[in-house]
């Protein structure tokens, strides 16, 4: 799609029947070979949607060039052709192909991609007849040197054959395949033609070497220092096996920084069919097709050195995840009017599935265009109506006394494919937000709204946890629930005993629910009984089968029987009727003479009896065991028809089976149930202060096996998401207000009666006491033993309407405890991070968060570049990959250092509002990037520098 960065299919290693060295396509000079070729190209990359092809052709751009004029006459419109040169250069390297004997001595394949910008006459003049090679030489080095000239590799190829008569190799190759089979290229060479080209056309080619060329140059070998030369020289390599990949990358094995302090920079792997014959064209092996983020463009095909990772993948499909279905596909707006003076230009915007960073000038319309965006979704709407820097707050306004009259009207389609037409305004006047639909808006001032609140970012931390861990989330739920039941039996014993008895009250109603399924699951097992007895286990049916093999067997000879017999009768008749031919002619007037022809009838006559005896016979032998089948048939059946019976009381079998032990499942929960509550109700707590304490235990081991459980996930969730958590730590820990628990006990007690200092020391002890045990969960029946303390040295001695309860539940207050998620940046304690460093830490949480659209309204707000740079950056990187951002922004580094797939430019003119669209690989948009944004050219060189690449 353009003005995006789209993965797109591209094939950039396409021969033509002008490659010399391995054509079998047909004649070159052939209109014939050329007719064929072109359509079955045309054909098969509108089949596959190939937007981008390497022409390849050996040492020339022959092939290139037809192809580029077939283009000019409507042919292959809409796909970008690139010129790909192939060179064979030195070092040497020795090859043995599967199944062959002898041993090859090949060079190394090096491409030249060449932006289709140039015209071949540049390409041809300022390169390919820069490439000098030794012709002949001498030892005073005297050296004969040509140029890569069809001319000269023709006359070289002679040459070698004039001094090689007696080579039968060389006689059976052309003049030019020999000459380009043995033209002495070497890497020096090669690379002083790529500098001086680079000057003179900065921008303007790409080197790409044979991955299995490379891999045949032993690592650490004679040829290790030539190999690592061929890598530098290279942008990219041609090799669809993930281990190159992955090594090249630096991700698996080697460090990203040895790679390229070993190799210049990190290095794409490219792929291509590199087709020869007409059946291969487009159709690499094992549909290994290469996969490019951009658009088709050659600044397009460039961005794959400058994201080696991220824009370009080798597979067969494309590479594009699945994203929530709330994904926003496109957003348009009619020319309205929505305020005076102040107009909103027509737009319409397909947005792209990962980045899209919305960049212009101070109030040039960025948040208006989130807001709108947001608009569609619930919570998005409500963020953008509450927040004092809304665009819709502004012009609309909010609340009864605050609306303007004014409404915008746009339409948002998602990328389930359903497009919404929405007014928002006034109420009765809005189309309400798209039900169901999940985003997240962040408006400018909504970062430090929480960031400034310890208990929101609380929040967030726990929403990040709870949406990887569904079963923690529902751990946590139950223990808060628990919490809440213990707080609420802490007020009063007599509470707690009220607890019991409505859990007790459940008794007869668990007691009816286990007799009613020992009920059903008695019939069932009876029922099932009565069947299985019925069945005669299974004998009954094997009899049934046994009988019906063996009357088809009969069944089955009988009729093989009747087939030969019906072959007999046809016989028989056919003699019959031939006979009775015979007799009919002997029978006439002229036939009648002489005693021979007489006795001749007499005979014939006998034979007619006798064949027609035989053959009645034979209808009779038929007839007899056509009944005897139709006997054998009508018992088969009637055994089928009994199968059928005994096959479906073996299917209520297993059905009734299930119902038994489903049932059986289901009475023993109940049982246990039951179980549960009678031991509840039979066992009496003879002591309601050990009750208290022993729930105020189990609250305190809640808390910490939360705070385990907490901790581990968090851990885990670090690791495993290490590009948008980098730098992110979490401590979890258990805490307790002492102020609430146990700081109303000295009030509860008559103090004329009670020793304070002693009470405050025992207090004191319970708050240590408990502390321990928090950490380790060991010490118990110690801080039990504290409280004792406790309630020994004040029993009694209560002022006026306090009881033993209203004290223990002020000292074993478990309302006073929190679960507290400390998150630290670089190891600095988010209490101790400033305003910035506390944003960095919500961001990166809540990129982490969710799989659904995520809207970002100028995060870097209050943040200095280091932190932008070292931790959004990467963060945002990695959460494109699996969720939709939408982010305005003055920082160059937003749009540029994370690879924004989709760049739209707000632009307000005197009053009227537009927007357009690019990509980063469109000069424009880069331009338009470099100036709007504060450090845009920076950003960019930033963004080669991430690789150690200079790139024109």
């Amino acid at each position: 799609m353009a003005n995006m960065s789209t993965w797109h299919r591209w094939d950039l290693h396409v021969h033509t029947p002008c490659s010399v060295l391995n054509n079998q396509f047909g004649d070159p000079d052939s209109e014939a070979t050329w007719d064929t070729y072109i359509s079955t190209l045309e054909e098969r990359a509108r089949r596959l949607e190939v937007v981008g092809l390497g022409i390849t052709d050996y040492f020339s751009i022959d092939g290139y060039r037809r192809l580029r004029q077939e283009q000019s006459r409507d042919h292959l419109g809409g796909i970008l052709l690139v010129p790909n040169v192939e060179l064979r250069i030195s070092p040497l390297f020795v090859t043995r192909s599967e199944g062959a004997s002898a041993q090859q001595v090949r060079r190394v394949n090096f491409h030249i991609l060449f932006s289709p910008a140039l015209t071949p006459e540049q390409i041809e003049q300022d390169f390919l007849w820069k490439l000098e090679f030794c012709y002949s030489a001498s030892p005073s080095g005297q050296n004969v040197t040509r140029c890569l000239r069809r001319a000269d590799m023709e006359q070289y190829g002679n040459s070698i054959r004039q001094r090689n008569q007696n080579s039968v190799a060389f006689q059976s190759q052309s003049d030019l395949q020999l000459g380009m089979n043995e033209v002495p290229l070497d890497l020096t060479s090669v690379s002083e033609a790529l500098r001086n080209f680079s000057l003179q056309y900065p921008g303007s080619h790409l080197t790409v070497v044979a991955g299995s060329d490379v891999s045949s140059l032993p690592y650490g070998g004679q040829a290790h220092a030539s190999r690592t030369t061929l890598l530098q020289m290279s942008h990219a390599v041609f090799s669809s096996n993930c281990s190159d990949r992955d090594h090249y990358l630096g991700i698996r094995g080697d460090e990203a920084a040895a790679v390229t302090d070993e190799l210049g920079s990190l290095k794409p792997c490219l792929w291509g069919s590199d087709a020869h014959r007409l059946d291969k064209l487009l159709l690499p092996d094992d549909n290994r097709y290469c996969w490019i983020k951009s658009e088709p463009t050659w600044d397009g095909l460039r961005q794959v050195v400058l994201e080696p990772e991220d824009r370009v993948a080798v597979q067969d499909l494309c590479p594009e995840p699945t994203k929530s279905i709330y994904t926003v596909g496109n957003v348009s707006a009619p020319q309205q009017e929505i305020a005076p003076g102040f107009t909103l230009a027509g737009t319409a915007l397909p947005l792209s599935p990962g980045l899209v960073a919305v960049v212009g000038g101070r109030g040039s319309g960025k948040t208006a265009l989130l807001d709108i965006i947001a608009s569609t979704f619930p919570e998005g709407r409500k963020a953008a109506e509450s927040s004092p820097g809304s665009f819709l707050k502004r012009i609309i306004g909010t609340g009864p006394a605050n609306w303007t009259g004014t409404v915008i009207r746009s339409r948002i389609s998602l990328a389930d494919g359903q497009a919404i037409d929405y007014v928002i305004g006034k109420p009765d006047e809005s189309t309400p937000p798209r039900e169901g639909a999940t985003a997240n808006y962040l408006p400018q001032d909504r970062l430090d709204q929480i960031t400034g609140n310890p208990v929101q970012l609380q929040d967030q931390i726990r929403d990040l946890v709870f949406e990887q861990n569904v079963d923690l989330r529902s751990s946590f739920d139950e223990a808060i629930r628990c919490l809440s039941s213990i707080d609420s039996k802490q007020h009063s014993i007599c509470g707690e005993l009220d607890t019991l008895r409505e859990r007790v009250a459940l008794v007869p109603e668990k007691d009816a629910i286990f007799r009613q399924l020992q009920g059903e699951l008695a019939d069932i097992a009876q029922r099932l009984l009565q069947v299985q007895s019925a069945t005669g286990e299974d004998s009954k049916l094997q009899e049934i089968l046994k009988r019906r093999d063996a009357l088809s067997n009969s069944r089955t000879l009988l009729q093989s029987f009747l087939y030969s017999v019906s072959l007999a009768v046809n016989s028989a008749q056919q003699a019959l009727d031939s006979l009775q031919t015979v007799s009919a002619d002997s029978l006439g007037p002229v036939n009648q003479d002489g005693e021979d022809t007489r006795l001749a009838v007499s005979q014939l006559g006998e034979a007619i009896k006798s064949v027609s005896a035989f053959l009645a016979q034979l209808n009779s032998v038929s007839a007899s065991r056509n009944t005897s089948l139709s006997s054998i048939e009508q018992q088969i059946d009637e055994l089928n028809k009994q199968q059928e019976q005994y096959e479906g009381t073996q299917q209520q079998i297993l059905q009734l089976a299930a119902r038994k032990s489903e049932l059986a499942t289901r009475a023993d929960s109940a049982q246990q149930d039951l179980l549960q509550l009678q031991q509840i109700q039979q066992t009496v707590i003879p002591d309601k202060v050990n009750a208290l304490l022993a729930e105020f235990e189990n609250t305190v081991l809640q808390y910490r096996s939360m705070s385990s459980l907490f901790r581990s996930e968090l851990n885990t969730m670090s690791t495993r998401w290490s590009g948008l958590l980098e730098g992110l730590r979490f401590d979890v820990s258990v805490r307790w207000n002492k102020a609430e628990m146990g700081g109303q006990c000295a009030d509860d007690v008559n103090k004329s009666r009670v020793n304070e200092s002693l009470l405050e020391t025992c207090l004191d002890d319970v708050n240590n006491g408990l502390a321990e045990h928090v950490s380790d969960g060991n010490h118990s029946s110690e801080l039990r033993a504290l409280v004792w303390n406790v309630i020994r040295l004040v029993d009694g001695h209560f002022r006026k309407g306090v009881t033993l309860s209203t004290f223990l539940s002020h000292l074993l207050a478990t309302n006073a405890f929190s679960l507290w998620l400390e998150p630290a940046l670089d190891g600095v304690p988010l209490a101790q991070l400033s305003m910035g460093g506390r944003a960095v830490v919500l961001l990166k949480i809540v990129l982490a968060q969710g799989d659904y659209p995520l809207i970002l309204d100028q995060p870097e707000q209050g943040l200095d570049n280091s932190y932008v740079f070292g931790k959004l950056v990467p963060a945002i990187r990695e959460a494109k990959r699996r969720r939709q951002i939408i982010i305005a922004t003055h920082n160059a580094n937003l749009v540029v250092n994370t690879d924004a797939e989709q760049i739209i430019i707000a632009r307000r003119d005197g009053g009227t509002m537009s927007y357009s669209m690019g990509s980063l690989e469109d000069s424009t948009t880069r331009h338009q990037v470099a100036t709007l944004l504060e450090g845009g050219m920076e950003a960019f060189r930033k963004r080669e520098q991430r690789y150690e690449l200079k790139f024109d």
